[in-house]
């Protein structure tokens, strides 16, 4: 790693280093960096067998705790460590170079990837999106609103000292959903929230969807167009994706009096 501010001492630990003991370590070192009374540094050691939580983990997770556990602040869940396995822990000065997590971030993936390369192994970054969900259409101005509003109140609630809990907008009003109340007890996981599909509204957001349609298998020509898109020949395209349509909700009737019973 070729430093972009102030020099960086390279230390190789000896032998097997407890685990709290090196976190008493770095934590002396990051106070020392920040003061300016010493050098940052790129530790490489080795610890004894044992384990590291993060916040995600679960006391359940961890089928059997054959080694020491100690949570971390950092996330994640279970990370097993021990003998022969190189740990390499950084600590600089971002205030010195561009304050950028995520960019600091990449940049330790590529000097992970050329270190590899130097014992000619492969490596690679795979990308992940992370943030607002997916759509299979572009966001109107509503969803940037809606989106804006989860971030206000996101930062107020950390700011009060919320802490586990979704950000959610009801009825106009700031709703944080514990997340204590989303778990499943039986089985420990989220519990699978249904959308409405005769509601009004998942009628309409089904229009706006880049979706395939029942319309569009009942149209020969425009079925025709969609399977040779998909380089397949009707018969396939039918068989592979005529499913989707299976459930399909009526289309939405109104008329001056309103919606018409749709179920």
């Amino acid at each position: 790693m070729q430093a972009k501010s102030g020099p960086i001492e390279w230390t190789i630990g000896a032998g097997s280093v407890p685990y709290p003991e090196a976190v008493s370590r770095m934590e002396a070192r990051v106070d020392a960096i920040t003061r300016g009374d010493a050098k940052q540094e790129v530790w490489l050691l080795e610890h004894p067998p044992l384990y590291t939580a993060g916040s995600s983990s679960k006391d359940g997770d961890l089928l059997e705790a054959r080694f020491p556990v100690f949570r971390t602040g950092r996330g994640g869940q279970y990370t097993y460590h021990g003998p022969g396995q190189r740990v390499a822990y950084v600590m600089l000065d971002l205030k010195q170079r561009k304050q950028d997590v995520r960019q600091f971030v990449r940049d330790l993936e590529e000097w992970l990837i050329r270190a590899l390369a130097e014992f000619n192994v492969k490596a690679t970054i795979v990308a992940k999106n992370i943030g607002y969900e997916l759509r299979c259409a572009d966001p109107i101005p509503l969803d940037m609103e809606y989106a804006r509003d989860l971030g206000y109140c996101a930062a107020k609630f950390l700011i009060a000292g919320g802490n586990a809990a979704m950000i959610s907008m009801q009825g106009g009003h700031f709703v944080p959903v514990p997340f204590s109340e989303m778990i499943d007890g039986a089985t420990g996981r989220t519990r699978v929230r249904l959308v409405d599909i005769a509601s009004t509204r998942y009628a309409i957001a089904r229009r706006y969807m880049i979706r395939l349609r029942r319309d569009d298998f009942e149209d020969p020509h425009e079925l025709a167009k969609l399977a040779a898109t998909a380089r397949m020949t009707l018969e396939a395209f039918r068989e592979q994706f005529g499913h989707l349509i299976a459930h399909e909700p009526p289309p939405l009737d109104m008329d001056e009096h309103g919606e018409r019973n749709r179920m």
